[in-house]
């Protein structure tokens, strides 16, 4: 267990500089090192991380979740996930880990990044898209759009009364 702490002291500058919500956990799952980001996040205090299992911090709805399991799979792919943050809310977030070893220590090493923004700018394209859509199947003109290279994307039902063809004809022909 020394040997442990003394390994992962070699790493607290990190952790105590980097700017990213960051964190380490052992091959239990448990949080071993959390940054003060992180911990504002959460708004709780850093030490109190350390030893919980990161499910704690988890909102209640998501789908239990063990990054060590994840870390051991190598993904570049980032997990999107929601935690409780301290104003009791939550947040929709992104942690990326990788598995990390340092000497007897196993375990994973992420970051946790903020992605409400990305999440409402989805939700707003979303909204937009389907209402766009709308107008287009509702309009009484016919309305034709192509790609780049000629091929049809949008077919709506004016264009196959003028034009004759259904739309499953038409689309990429």
């Amino acid at each position: 267990r020394k040997r442990r702490e003394q390994t992962l002291a070699r790493y607290r500058t990190v952790f105590e500089t980097v700017k990213d919500r960051v964190y380490v956990l052992d091959s239990e799952g448990q949080f071993l090192l959390a940054n003060d980001p992180l911990a504002d996040l959460l708004d709780r205090d850093r030490g109190e991380l350390i030893g919980d299992p990161f499910e704690s911090v988890l909102a209640p709805s998501t789908e239990p979740f063990n990054p060590v399991d994840v870390g051991s799979q190598a993904t570049d792919e980032p997990v999107e996930l929601r935690i409780r943050v301290g104003d009791g809310g939550t947040l929709p977030v992104e942690t990326r880990f990788s598995s990390v070893e340092f000497e007897d220590v196993q375990g994973v090493v992420g970051y946790v990044r903020d992605i409400s923004r990305r999440k409402e700018t989805e939700r707003t394209l979303a909204e937009t898209s389907g209402r766009l859509e709308t107008l287009v199947h509702a309009s009484p003109l016919a309305i034709v759009a192509t790609d780049t290279e000629g091929n049809v994307r949008t077919w709506n039902p004016a264009a196959e009364e003028m034009f004759g063809y259904t739309e499953e004809e038409a689309l990429g022909g």
